[in-house]
C-alpha cells in the first residue's frame, strides 16, 4: 500500500549509493576476469555450427572493444 501511495504522491526514497559490484556492465567483466581457471574451450563446447560461431565472435569482438572503452575512461579518469 505505501508503494501505491508514494507513486501516486510522487514520494521519492534515496535509493542507496551504487558500488562497483553492482553496476550491470562491469559485473560480468569483474566475475569473468575472476576466473583463474579460464579455458576458452569450455566457451565453446556448445558452438554447433559456422553460423552460431560467427555469432560468437562478432559478441566477443563487441564485447572487447567496449571493454577497452571502459578501461581507457578508467585510467583517464583514476590512474
Amino acid at each position: 500500500m505505501r508503494v501505491i501511495l508514494e507513486a501516486i504522491n510522487g514520494v521519492e526514497r534515496e535509493k542507496p549509493p551504487v558500488k562497483d559490484k553492482d553496476v550491470m556492465f562491469v559485473r560480468p567483466i569483474q566475475r569473468l576476469a575472476k576466473i583463474d581457471s579460464f579455458r576458452p574451450d569450455l566457451g565453446c563446447l556448445h558452438v554447433n555450427n559456422a553460423a552460431q560461431a560467427t555469432r560468437i565472435i562478432k559478441a566477443c569482438r563487441v564485447v572487447s572493444e567496449r571493454c577497452q572503452q571502459i578501461q581507457a575512461q578508467a585510467e583517464a579518469k583514476f590512474a
